[in-house]
């Protein structure tokens, strides 16, 4: 028709298209017209104008989508643009224009793929558009989509394909230039439905294994590459693979990802597919492939075919519920398809950066990305149109379209939807995108869509499902919540039970979810690979009663139950209320030959699910049934099929008994058993403590909230008051709520109402139990941390109660950690010496820098810093009008310490020496200038190992020693030009003090500083250093405040009033001076008049602080007190305070003049201390023993455990510097005979049984690691380097294909640990493949591991290289590696078997062992060990930790009657309980009673005038034999401290009985006393009674002794009164 079309008013009757010219031209092919007159004057106007609207709307795209539908073909462009001139020459006769019946048009023509998502946006948009408009749309495939708009015949497409690169270059060379405008994100997840029977588990499939199933290559699932991946999969069904039959972009995208992913093994290549078109699926030649054409059809067929394998779209999984295919992406993560995978993807994109809107994104895609939670088959959505719209008539539509697509509203129908939302990296590029569409002149998209301004604050709804447990309550607390909100809210609460909740919040459908049962590892796991970390937050507690009726008569006390009675009637072993164990534990039991009706439950419930887990762990082998929420009972037994029918069963039937929910005190209409928890305690239910079970719990160590709580449970917790069925019911929500809205703040708040005193009292009046409060507190730290949306505030939802008003004086101050302690005593002692004043003094912990932020802003009146206030900062303030005192407030020192075994005397140094030291030029001791000052080195050719501190920490000493070498040594300022880093490179840095100290103390030649005080904990002395005067002086024979008295001589002392920017103490001249002083100040306002009284206590603080007696306090806290003349000065300074009118600090202190102890004051006793050190195995279950020993001791007494690892210990012990030690290995024969020499005698007392673990971080290895002694040999001795190793894969075939470096971690310093692993290897693995020895390790003893693996400092330092170095292995503690999440191996043991590390396999080690027979303690312990015991479970790494002290404590005195009764005390009952919380084994029975013939041996101090025994350290109850009996090894009955136990245990017991009889002695005397009393008043009113004549009494009141006179009735009543 090119050229020979007419105008639409003029003659058609020679235009024919039939057989017409054209290469590819129909010949019978006709046009249908429209024929109307020009002037429609016969007609009314109206009636005109509607022919022309009529005309107008089917020349538009909208209309001529429509003819295809009936067969139909639209018009080409040209006749398009014909018609409308055509139009435009019909007459208008009326005002009005078109669009009185004609919306603005537009159509959208799009990818079938997201047909019902797509359909929804549009028609959202023709709703929300300020123009009414009409948007049809109009689905089709992603190819014709965009020819569609290249041809002009749609306004706007819609496909998951950008355009190909050929097509982009030839819309360019046509001038037009393409827009492509990302809408939404996309999937393709891979689906199975193999039976649950035959694979519970999540299904993994490497790429290239998925390649050659859809191959064909691999038809049955039982191949080994895929039962490998797969433990456990059992399925004998072939594998039926669907794909569609017909062109998709779904293969384009799958034959994309395979392409990429297994390129090795994919060989169908890439296209859409479809018969005969790449890749061609063999479903017509193979009977393992079903081919259908939808996306429908294609889940049909997954869902109706077991054993299928299938790809779908995302919006479909979540459609069918289908079991999804793991698949390991491009970083090696296995995961499922989710929205958050989905974004992961684009994140990846978008970090590498976005293309801009009008470049070619043909190459750009998110297949296969490389992060590491990305999903492999994810893409985009776009909207593909033109950036010049100025020719369109639909331009506004189109802009305001995609204007619209990048809203808030659109992306939140996109997530319901089921598609995924864009992040905001792609609504910034589509940002950028739309600002270069040009449009006509009189157009704006603002006329289609402007984003709207956000609604006024309306609160929020917030969604949770779970458990319908805490039904009766969740309504009230809802309810109160909703009222008490100051903005709107509901709180929308489904009870679907816990399976169908946690499904809901697993799918991200609610905001939280309640259970009684946290979440497993394995779903905690899928979370976090979604970018969700899971919170466990317990809210309340519940419990599980036994219930049961009796006649009246039978039975006059409550039933008495223990777990094994209970078992046994539950599961029909004892069937009769007459039988011998229930009559003998219930006596008053009128024994009747009546059946016991067992009343059960036979719906899943939580409370079958808690009764039965507890009789599993507390009656042990007698419960046969298992645990779960429905259990196989016996036939015999009752049935209910509800809580409601469970109760009215067990109160409608005589001789019943049944468990039910705890319902509260009152909750129930029947009688309550007692039952015997592990205290040993009978207790009921409704007089027990539920609370005690979580805060038992609690204080032995609950994980943090977003940590797993997999194995947490509270049944049979410890405690005498403890009912033992308890459990708690938690709220699970995600950390990070950011993208919640409104929401998250609603649910914070809600949470934190949860946790308020109203809502748990609330708690225990609807039969709940109330969290204990220390948790709520612990709860309510973890709630405020979670992540809102910014300007999102909780407040509007709820507010805390504000707590009660303090009505005494409070002043806040801040102080640095190292004076932290210091200050505590100082306060503590300043409130107690004012016992008539309400003083608080609240003391903030912060670094120096905060503290002096704090004081800045006056947030507080007064901070202790070891830094003056810098000159700029000082003059800020005076200059604001708030002027600063300094005062120095006590002194420390710097020096060095050093480990150099071969130096006989002390080291000596000058400045020059440190700086070449640092520097890195010298570096042996026997250097010239060392040798200068110390002959001795001359022949010590060891390399010096300097020490750092690490970049920022420990600011101050660093400083100060940086600051000494700068003015003392020439050759520092000379050599180096940075003194802020004047060491070379690959030097060790360590954080803290502490941790330096640790490192020399075992570093042999090694060299560091720390402060004064860290070196007098550690007993490091400090080297002999030559001062300013060039004198050599020694710490500890010049009073440390030379310094501080060379200053006050050389008067550089500032008024306090002055700044004291720029003193220094370092390097002062004077022959006593230490060359490393400085002062630790105060600071404080001058005018302290605002706050009143405050001012007041803070001027008599400090006064009370420069007291002779708190100076001298410090010297214990590692600072050294002022010169007296200094402390005279201070006093000064605080007179220049200004106190509000009528304020006076003498109220609080008055300065003595003569009495050195304030207002008589007494100081803090300082106690006993035992000093201990060694064993980092045992820290974590050390740390709860030293705390409960402390807390129960009538005396005040501190167990300071060192943790420096078994050797220092031990070498510690030798040196006589500590009472005991605890070592995981015995003493070696030549220690134990050092020991001899001085005359002393060692007992060694185990005191736990503990393990080593073989942890390992094997990134994308899901499977048990097994290794044998051979293979574990070679890898620490770094014969075996790589992953991939044969002798492992022979163990571990799915390592094959791990071609990675094992990074083998070790113990740097001397540890138990070391000579486990050592020991056990030098056993069991052959002679050829350990060379190393045996031993602790560290840097002196065996053995002496390759310089390719990683030293890490105690166990803990251990933990956190293996968490953070992927491929490394290494060995330590099992409490700390299962702290820390680790991953452990198996291992094999003696007889050969691969055994997983549990409690159990560590008891059989000593079960065997104990059978074998323990040494006495006395004796030489070097050749025993529980490392690789024989035994079919024996764990081979199982060792004792031992507790090694003199069998003659004489010489210690209170310390040794102190340690005597810490070795009581760990053996207890009380101390053993807590061991298996942390990771530790209970000590055998066995083993006490060995242990308490060795302590009987002990010999300690009875003549200490403070102390007469160790029954002034202990005051538990149990004894050493409490422990049960777990082993069936001969007992040895318990002598020695079982006889010290009950020795004061009878002394407690006859204390008591002494004082229930003085007691009754004084009720008994009162008594009688009364009675006279009464007798006589009695007597005395009656005569009054009797008599007529008036009393005269004596008047008391009067001065003159006056009488008077008193009626006879009125004398009775006087007497009486």
């Amino acid at each position: 028709l090119e050229g020979i079309i007419p105008d639409g008013y003029q003659d058609w009757a020679h235009v024919s298209i039939t057989d017409a010219n054209g290469l590819f031209s129909w010949p019978m092919t006709f046009m249908i017209y429209n024929i109307a007159d020009e002037d429609n004057s016969c007609v009314s106007p109206t009636q005109q104008l509607a022919i022309k609207a009529f005309l107008s709307y089917i020349n538009q795209n909208l209309a001529q989508a429509t003819p295809s539908r009936f067969f139909l073909t639209s018009p080409p462009p040209l006749l398009k643009v014909i018609n409308s001139d055509s139009v435009d020459f019909i007459t208008n006769p009326t005002p009005y224009s078109l669009s009185y019946f004609l919306r603005e048009q537009m159509l959208v023509t799009g990818t079938t793929r997201a047909t019902s998502m797509l359909k929804s946006i549009t028609e959202l948009f023709e709703t929300t558009s300020h123009t009414p408009i009409s948007v049809e749309y109009l689905e089709t495939t992603a190819e014709k989509a965009v020819n569609d708009r290249v041809l002009g015949t749609s306004e706007l497409t819609i496909t998951d394909e950008p355009l190909e690169t050929f097509e982009f270059q030839e819309l360019l060379r046509n001038n037009l230039q393409p827009l492509h405008f990302p809408i939404a994100l996309d999937g393709l997840a891979l689906v199975h439905n193999i039976p649950e029977s035959d694979f519970a588990g999540d299904l993994r499939l490497t790429p290239s294994l998925i390649a050659r199933i859809f191959e064909g290559l691999l038809d049955v699932w039982t191949v080994t590459e895929i039962l490998s991946l797969n433990p456990g999969l059992s399925s004998n069904k072939q594998i039926s693979v669907v794909v569609p039959c017909v062109s998709s972009t779904e293969t384009l995208l799958f034959s994309q990802y395979l392409a990429s992913a297994a390129a090795g093994s994919w060989r169908l290549g890439v296209g859409r597919g479809g018969i005969g078109q790449t890749p061609e699926f063999p479903f017509l030649t193979s009977s393992n492939f079903i081919c259908s054409v939808g996306e429908d059809d294609i889940a049909t067929e997954i869902q109706r075919t077991e054993g299928s394998l299938g790809f779908v779209r995302y919006d479909t999984t979540r459609k069918y519920f289908f079991r999804q295919v793991h698949v390991q992406n491009a970083y090696g993560t296995w995961l499922p398809i989710s929205a958050e995978a989905i974004q992961a993807a684009s994140a990846d994109l978008a970090l590498h950066g976005l293309p801009d809107g009008s470049s070619d994104w043909a190459g750009t895609n998110l297949i296969n990305r490389g992060s590491r939670f990305s999903w492999p088959i994810s893409s985009i959505i776009y909207a593909i149109s033109f950036i010049d719209l100025r020719q369109n008539k639909a331009a506004g539509p189109i802009a305001g379209f995609l204007k619209f697509a990048n809203s808030e509203t659109l992306q939140t129908r996109v997530d319901a939807e089921n598609f995924v939302r864009l992040r905001d990296d792609f609504i910034i590029v589509n940002e950028d995108t739309f600002d270069q569409i040009e449009l006509p002149a009189n157009v704006t998209s603002d006329s289609y869509y402007s984003v709207p301004l956000p609604p006024p604050f309306d609160g929020a709804s917030i969604y949770g499902s779970g458990s319908v447990y805490p039904d009766r309550l969740f309504g009230t607390w809802n309810y109160a919540f909703e009222s008490q909100s100051f903005a709107k809210v509901i709180v929308d609460y489904e009870q679907k039970g816990s399976a169908a909740g946690k499904q809901e919040y697993m799918d991200n459908l609610s905001n939280f979810y309640c259970t009684e049962y946290p979440l497993t590892v394995a779903e905690r796991t899928s979370l976090i690979i979604q970018d969700r970390l899971p919170m466990h937050i317990p809210a309340i507690m519940g419990g599980v009663a036994i219930g049961y009726t009796l006649p009246a008569g039978t039975l006059s006390d409550p039933l008495k139950l223990t777990a094994s009675i209970a078992a046994k009637i539950f599961q029909g072993d004892i069937t009769r209320w007459n039988d011998a164990e229930l009559v003998e534990l219930n006596p008053s039991l009128v024994a009747r030959n009546v059946a016991i009706t067992v009343v059960v439950r036979s719906d899943a419930s939580t409370s079958t699910d808690m009764f039965t887990r507890y009789l599993d762990e507390a009656a042990g082998a007698v419960w046969r049934l298992g645990t779960g929420r429905t259990i196989n009972w016996p036939v015999n037994d009752t049935i209910a099929d509800s809580e409601n029918s469970m109760s009215r069963i067990i109160k409608a039937t005589d001789y019943s008994i049944g468990y039910v929910d705890y319902r509260g005190p009152r909750g129930f209409d029947f009688l309550t058993a007692e039952l015997q928890n592990k205290a040993g305690v009978f207790v009921s239910i409704t007089e027990a403590d539920i609370e005690s079970a979580a805060d038992v719990a609690f204080r032995r160590g609950l994980p943090s909230p977003a940590d797993s709580w997999e194995n947490i449970e509270i049944l049979d917790e410890a405690g005498a008051e403890t009912w033992p069925i308890s459990f708690m019911m938690y709220y699970i929500v995600d950390y990070n709520q950011t993208h919640r809205a409104e929401e998250a703040a609603a649910l914070v708040g809600y949470l934190r109402y949860a946790m308020s005193d109203a809502a748990q009292s609330r708690a225990i009046l609807d039969g709940y139990e109330r969290i204990p409060k220390i948790l709520a507190e612990s709860n309510e730290a973890s709630i405020d941390s979670i992540l809102l949306p910014q300007d999102q505030e909780p407040l509007y939802y709820y507010q805390p109660p504000f707590p009660e008003p303090y009505y005494g004086i409070e002043v806040r101050g801040t102080t640095s950690p190292t004076l932290n302690d210091l200050w505590n005593v100082w306060s503590n002692t300043f409130i107690a010496q004012v016992p008539d004043a309400d003083i608080r003094i609240e003391l903030e912990v912060e670094p120096s820098t905060l503290s002096v932020e704090s004081f800045m802003q006056r947030s507080v009146r007064f901070a202790m810093t070891e830094q003056p206030l810098p000159q700029n900062l000082w003059d800020r303030q005076k200059n604001a009008g708030y002027p600063v005192l300094t005062l120095p407030t006590g002194l420390f020192a710097v020096g060095i310490i050093y480990n150099i075994p071969e130096l006989d005397g002390d080291l000596n140094v000058n400045a020059d020496i440190l700086a070449r030291i640092q520097a890195g030029s010298i570096l042996r001791w026997q250097h010239e200038l060392l040798v200068d000052l110390n002959p001795t080195l001359a022949t010590l050719s060891e390399t010096v190992k300097l020490v750092t501190y690490a970049n920022g920490v420990e600011h101050n000493i660093h400083s100060l020693y940086i600051e000494y070498l700068s003015k003392a040594s020439p050759y520092f300022n000379a050599a180096l030009q940075n003194p802020n880093t004047p060491w070379p490179a690959n030097v060790p840095q360590v954080e803290t003090a502490d941790d330096m100290a640790t490192y020399v103390a075992n570093t042999p030649y090694s060299f560091g500083y720390v402060d004064l005080g860290t070196a007098n904990r550690f007993a490091r002395k400090f080297a002999r250093m030559i001062n300013a005067e060039g004198i050599l002086v020694e710490m500890g024979k010049i009073p440390v405040n030379s310094a501080a008295e060379q200053a006050v001589a050389d008067d550089i002392i500032p008024l306090g009033e002055e700044s004291w920017h720029g003193l220094s103490l370092v390097n002062l001249k004077g022959p006593n001076t230490w060359p490393i002083t400085s002062f630790a100040y105060t600071l404080v306002y001058q005018d302290l008049s605002d706050i009143r009284n405050g001012g007041a206590v803070i001027q008599a603080l400090l006064r009370f602080v420069m007291n002779e007696n708190a100076q001298e306090r410090s010297i214990g806290e590692g600072l050294e007190p002022l010169p007296k003349l200094l402390t005279s000065y201070n006093l000064d300074t605080l007179n220049l305070i200004t106190l509000a009118a009528g304020a006076d600090s003498e109220l609080y202190y008055k300065v003595p003049l003569e009495d050195p102890v304030p207002n008589g004051a007494v100081w803090p006793r300082a106690g006993v201390t035992v000093e201990a050190s060694g064993s980092s195995f045992v820290k974590n279950i050390m740390d709860i023993w030293t705390a409960g020993f402390s807390s129960q001791s009538p005396t005040e007494v501190y167990i300071n455990y060192d943790v420096i690892g078994s050797g220092g210990g031990v070498k510690e012990y030798i040196d006589d510097q500590v009472q005991f030690c605890i070592s995981d290995a015995p003493l070696t024969t030549e220690q134990r005979n050092e020991v001899v020499d001085k005359a002393r005698v060692p007992l060694h007392i185990p005191i736990v049984m503990g393990a080593v673990a073989i942890s390992h971080n094997i990134p994308g290895y899901f499977h048990e690691l097994q290794l044998t002694a051979s293979v574990l040999a070679r890898i620490f001795s770094g014969v075996i380097t790589r992953w991939n190793d044969p002798a492992i894969n022979s163990l571990n075939p799915q390592l094959a294909s791990f071609n990675k470096d094992i990074v083998v971690v070790r113990r740097a310093d001397a540890s138990g640990s070391t000579y486990v692993l050592s020991d056990y290897l030098s056993q069991a693995a052959p002679t050829s493949q350990w060379r190393l020895g045996k031993g602790v390790g560290g840097p002196e003893h065996a053995p002496e591991f390759p310089l390719s693996t990683i030293g890490a400092y105690k166990d803990q330092g251990v933990a956190d290289v293996i968490k953070n170095t992927p491929y490394s292995i290494g060995y330590l503690e099992y409490g700390t590696a299962r702290l820390n999440g680790l991953q452990d191996a198996l291992i094999e043991n003696q007889n050969g078997e691969m055994v997983a590390l549990d409690e159990a396999s560590v008891e059989d080690a000593a079960t065997e062992a104990i059978h074998t027979g323990l040494p006495r303690s006395r004796d030489n312990w070097a050749a025993f060990t529980l490392v690789n015991r024989p035994g079919e479970l024996t764990w081979p790494l199982s060792t004792f930790s031992y507790m090694i002290f003199d069998e003659n404590l004489i010489p210690h005195r209170t310390a040794g009657i102190a340690t005597e009764a810490f070795a009581i005390y760990v053996l207890t009952q009380v101390a053993q309980s807590k061991v298996s919380s942390v990771g530790y084994e209970q000590l055998l029975r066995d083993v006490i009673a060995k242990n308490a013939e060795g302590i009987s041996q002990i010999r300690s101090d009875r003549n200490d005038p403070e102390v007469s025994g160790v029954e002034d350290f202990l005051s538990i109850e149990g004894s050493v034999g409490d422990t049960p009996d777990t082993t069936t090894a001969p007992s040895v009955a318990p002598t020695g401290p079982a006889t010290i136990i009950e020795y004061i245990q009878n002394k407690q017991n006859r204390g008591l009985v002494a004082g229930v009889v003085i007691f009754m002695l004084l009720f008994v005397i009162v008594l009688i006393v009364a009675c006279i009393l009464c007798c006589r008043i009695r007597r005395i009113t009656k005569k009054f009674k009797r008599t007529q004549s008036p009393v005269v009494v004596k008047d008391d009141t009067k001065q003159d002794d006056s009488e008077i006179e008193l009626e006879p009735s009125e004398a009775a009543v006087a007497v009486n009164d």
